[in-house]
C-alpha cells in the first residue's frame, strides 16, 4: 500500500512527522508497533487470507 500524506495531516510514520507518499506494508505485531500513527492512534494495515484487494 502507499501511504500519502501532507504534514498538516499530522501522521507520523516510524516516530517522525511525514509528508510525502511511503510504501507500507502489513504490520505483523501488535498494534502498538504499527508504523503509521496519527497522534496517540496507530493505522494498522492488514492482510486477511482468502480476501480480494
Amino acid at each position: 500500500m502507499v501511504l500519502t500524506a501532507t504534514e498538516a495531516d499530522g501522521l507520523t510514520v516510524d516516530g517522525q512527522s511525514f509528508g510525502g507518499e511511503v510504501r507500507i506494508a502489513a504490520d505483523p505485531g501488535l498494534a502498538s508497533a504499527a508504523r503509521v500513527a496519527y497522534g496517540e492512534g496507530r493505522l494498522v494495515v492488514l492482510v486477511r487470507e482468502g480476501r480480494g484487494t
